[in-house]
């Protein structure tokens, strides 16, 4: 099995996509920094840490007390 390493800027575009799908307060989210294979959110008020796996190929993070998952495949990244 093929391991894919991103960059800071792909992950950010990874959660940034993912965000666009589970939240409504898109407009207003800074990616604040990446360390690791995590991406570091603010809303002005809420933070959120969206976390991108290379090995499994998944985004996901913890958003109203439930943990939501999707896969590199169904982010459609323009």
């Amino acid at each position: 099995m093929t391991t894919i390493k991103l960059t800071p800027n792909e992950r950010r575009k990874y959660a940034f996509t993912f965000l666009k799908e589970h939240t409504k307060f898109l407009e207003k989210i800074r990616m604040e920094g990446v360390i690791g294979n995590k991406v570091y959110c603010w809303n002005g008020t809420i933070a959120l840490v969206v976390t991108v796996e290379e090995e499994t190929e998944k985004v996901y993070a913890e958003i109203d007390n439930e943990v939501k998952i999707m896969f590199f495949r169904d982010l459609n990244i323009d």
